[in-house]
């Protein structure tokens, strides 16, 4: 168990690491396809919440291992948004642009991105239950190609709406920068309440949008257990 969480922890720091610094969402898939094969058999929640619940749903997790790995899995992507803010700090216009945004309201556009987070965690979570825990695809060599590459064709699938398709990865944009405020040239205490105003505004939209993750999984879950009862 040990073993399990000390790598999930750090894939799951790379991939939310690389998911905010990343240009283009191939490098990012290529690296999760690396970090899945790292890991290998001691697989437990594939460096994502949602995937996590789907698991417990599945009964291949317990809910008791499902509450400790979302909790390694939440403390990494936070961890990676610390240093990403201090690596990549915003500059003038970015702050300007994040604080015009505070002005809008967080759940304009609700809609098409609660379908799209909702169908994306669900078929990728139907994804990695298909490819890791099913007899049928027992000891293949493939899943973690297969949920790299279901993780890139839905993030360019949907590139309009940027799904985050990943509890973790919404947290660290979340807060990425937070952290980095504090080290920032000028004045400091303005720009970490300029920070915390834009996370409280943001807050309950990206709330609402791993609601909508969480609930995919919990789909895909389901429907696993009814289309293969015999496998539970």
């Amino acid at each position: 168990m040990r073993n399990k969480l000390i790598l999930e922890g750090i894939a799951t720091f790379t991939l939310c690491a690389a998911a905010l610094l990343a240009s283009a969402p191939l490098s990012v898939a290529v690296l999760m396809a690396a970090l899945l094969y790292m890991s290998g058999p001691l697989h437990a929640g594939y460096y994502n919440p949602a995937v996590a619940v789907a698991l417990g749903v599945r009964r291949r997790l317990s809910w008791t291992n499902v509450l400790i790995f979302i909790g390694v899995q939440v403390g990494a992507a936070l961890l990676a948004s610390c240093l990403v803010s201090l690596v990549a700090v915003r500059d003038a216009d970015q702050m300007k642009d994040a604080l015009a945004a505070v002005g809008e309201s967080p759940f304009e556009g609700w809609a098409s991105s609660a379908a799209v987070e909702f169908l994306g965690t669900f078929l990728l979570s139907m994804v990695v239950l298909m490819v890791t825990t099913s007899r049928l695809t027992a000891g293949n060599s493939y899943y973690g190609l297969a949920i790299a590459a279901a993780a890139l064709g839905l993030a360019g699938s949907f590139a309009e709406l940027n799904p985050g398709l990943n509890p973790a990865v919404s947290l660290a944009e979340l807060f990425r920068g937070t952290f980095g405020s504090l080290f920032t040239e000028g004045d400091k205490l303005m720009t970490f309440i300029q920070e915390i105003t834009l996370v409280a505004k943001l807050t309950p939209r990206v709330i609402f949008d791993i609601a909508t993750q969480l609930a995919g999984a919990v789909a895909a879950g389901w429907l696993f257990r009814r289309m293969f009862p015999e496998e539970v």
